[in-house]
């Protein structure tokens, strides 16, 4: 009898289906957690009262700070909508899909009688270490993609060393410097500055290609907020790393919709 309820309860025991646990995904609700700088850019295809800013349709850019932390945080900004200039600081929640790395996330950017952004879409995807992610504007009449990066959180003193520079945009005139109307003319440079001292950079506008040598003195805040080239004709907000290493950067001057990072060589 012992033998015959051995061989029933193998018998029973092998015809279980085994119970198969979903692997863990690469990332989670902590991949994000940090602080980041980024930049938004693209165009906006209504004009009116959007998020942050009035304005007509057309080329817009945005930079900013974000700290998060499991599932929300906080944010500070810049932004040019076709050369109208818009500060906002504001709260953002996101949800990251642990199999994927994608994520939704409440920010965006909203033109004229928006009704926000469309529901359900995975708005955001990042690298599994969390040192990177992608943005895409998911609110109709809008063209609008951005590159977060994380950084070294903390208070900021001053830049210090060399650096790298990309920017491009709009609505500069062809001696690179800000002017009070929007332009139609591309703009792009790629230089090297000396944190306060000199920057040298080939900008390429409307077709123009122009070597140009300028001062960028910086004025940067505790919480890496700031202010490039005060007092000059091409003044810009700016928000860095806790160390200093990079920067994003948005000419701050009415008409000008150019924007670009800053890296420590």
């Amino acid at each position: 009898m012992k033998h015959t309820a051995c061989k029933i309860a193998v018998l029973v025991l092998g015809c279980m289906s085994p119970v198969v646990l979903s692997a863990a995904g690469p990332c989670n609700s902590s991949t994000l957690n940090g602080t980041y700088l980024y930049r938004i850019t693209g165009t906006i295809y209504t004009g009116g009262t959007g998020v942050h800013t009035t304005g007509p349709a057309g080329d817009f850019a945005a930079v900013g700070l974000l700290r998060l932390n499991n599932g929300s945080g906080t944010g500070v900004e810049s932004s040019s909508n076709v050369g109208v200039l818009g500060q906002r600081t504001f709260t953002i929640t996101y949800k990251i899909n642990d199999q994927d790395c994608s994520a939704n996330t409440d920010l965006s950017y909203c033109p004229e009688n928006c009704l926000g952004a469309i529901p359900g879409l995975n708005n955001l995807v990042m690298a599994s270490d969390g040192s990177y992610a992608w943005f895409v504007n998911t609110v109709p009449n809008t063209s609008l993609t951005g590159e977060l990066r994380k950084v070294p959180g903390g208070a900021c003193t001053v830049l210090s060393g060399s650096y790298n520079q990309i920017t491009s945009g709009a609505g500069l005139n062809g001696r690179g410097n800000a002017q009070p109307v929007a332009s139609t003319a591309r703009f792009a440079s790629v230089g090297a500055a000396v944190a306060g001292g000199s920057t040298q950079d080939i900008a390429a506008f409307g077709g123009l290609i122009i070597p140009r040598t300028y001062t960028n003195p910086a004025a940067l805040n505790p919480d890496c907020t700031g202010e490039l080239g005060v007092g000059s004709l091409n003044p810009a907000k700016i928000y860095a790393a806790g160390d200093g290493s990079e920067a994003v950067v948005l000419n701050w001057f009415p008409g000008t919709i150019v924007s670009g990072w800053l890296r420590r060589q």
